[in-house]
């Protein structure tokens, strides 16, 4: 690095600064409107995932609550409870 940095010039170390810091800008305004950025992330987090972690065992005490509208309407209307609700009900739900 320091042989490449002696290289350059002082007029062409600057020139490459600038540069430097319109990319990243341009990159960022990229990322900020245009969605190829984003679909380039959850491509690289799903293969991330997949192929580098490797598959993992689901967990043998994983619990899904499932809160839907005859629910919410049973707990407002015996407990007077608005969601969201405590937590001692989401234990009580679990167990």
């Amino acid at each position: 690095m320091k042989k490449l940095l002696a290289l350059l010039t002082k007029k062409e170390s600057v020139a490459a600064f600038i540069f430097l810091i319109f990319s990243f800008a341009a990159v960022g305004a990229l990322s900020l409107y245009t969605p190829y950025l984003n679909a380039l992330e959850g491509r690289s987090y799903d293969f991330m995932m997949s192929v580098l972690r490797g598959p993992r065992q689901t967990p043998q005490d994983l619990v899904i609550i499932g809160i839907d509208d005859a629910s919410l309407q049973q707990f407002a209307d015996n407990f007077g409870w608005q969601f969201p609700w405590p937590r001692a009900v989401y234990g009580e739900l679990i167990r």
